[in-house]
């Protein structure tokens, strides 16, 4: 009776384990990734950890993507992906390590700089404005720098 129980607990165990291994390694991983981009050639990429399925991706694009597109009528998506794999620079991005560019960072959520003039203040901008608006924790990295979070 013992090797019963010793038996069922060892396949829950293994059973346990199998399912760990696919939900992290075999099943697919969505990274929203949308890049917003102003009549002055300013960009803001957003990307974000990466959601289990397509359609919660693409419903987090829709969460960043929106409210940017109503605030400025004038502005164009010129990235609105969701990825299995992140390519440099945007997974250096995520993973908070040297960038060439200036990113807000508030909760898991980036937001990476690009501008022909004043990226530090624009990111400096939108990290306060985050803050003041949502109460949320945010700040700007500025470029070349490991992310400093508490």
């Amino acid at each position: 009776m013992n090797k019963i129980y010793w038996l069922s607990g060892l396949g829950l165990l293994g059973m346990t384990a199998a399912l760990i291994v696919f939900t992290q390694f075999v099943q697919p991983h969505y990274y929203p990734l949308v890049q917003i981009q102003a009549p002055d050639k300013t960009t803001i990429t957003f990307v974000d950890n990466p959601w289990t399925t397509q359609e919660q991706c693409q419903s987090a694009n829709e969460k960043m993507r929106r409210p940017m597109l109503a605030n400025c009528p004038t502005c164009q998506t010129t990235i609105n992906l969701c990825e299995t794999h992140l390519a440099e620079p945007w997974q250096s991005i995520l993973q908070d390590t040297a960038t060439p560019f200036d990113v807000v960072h508030s909760g898991s959520l980036r937001m990476a700089i690009e501008a022909p003039q004043g990226a530090l203040a624009i990111c400096e901008a939108i990290a306060t404005q985050i803050l003041t608006n949502k109460k949320a924790h945010a700040q700007c990295v500025p470029a070349s720098h490991p992310a400093n979070t508490p």
